[in-house]
């Protein structure tokens, strides 16, 4: 299966992955050339679905209605440990019910 890139260029924006475990991944977000760190994106990995048409082309980086359901920015570091543990808290699929 295919895994995200540790570089993804979206929305004109570069993201390059800072930290990722099984079920979630930290990606910093900086301007187009690189330059200026703008914020964070802390996102659940999912896998794109197989179809009756298509197979699975594996992770996807989220898109933008993905925000505020299994993705956020983050805008400063502080908030970035945080926000990765309420993921670790949410997503962790071998956590006891």
């Amino acid at each position: 299966m295919k895994i995200l890139e540790k570089i993804i260029g979206k929305n004109g924006f570069k993201y390059e992955q800072v930290k990722r475990d099984e079920n979630r991944a930290i990606y910093a977000q900086y301007t187009k050339d690189g330059l200026r760190l703008v914020g964070y994106e802390v996102f659940r990995i999912t896998v794109n679905p197989s179809d009756k048409f298509r197979q699975s082309d594996g992770e996807r980086f989220p898109s933008d209605s993905d925000f505020g359901n299994i993705a956020w920015s983050i805008a400063n570091f502080g908030d970035l440990a945080g926000c990765w543990l309420r993921a670790e808290d949410r997503y962790n699929t071998n956590a006891p019910a």
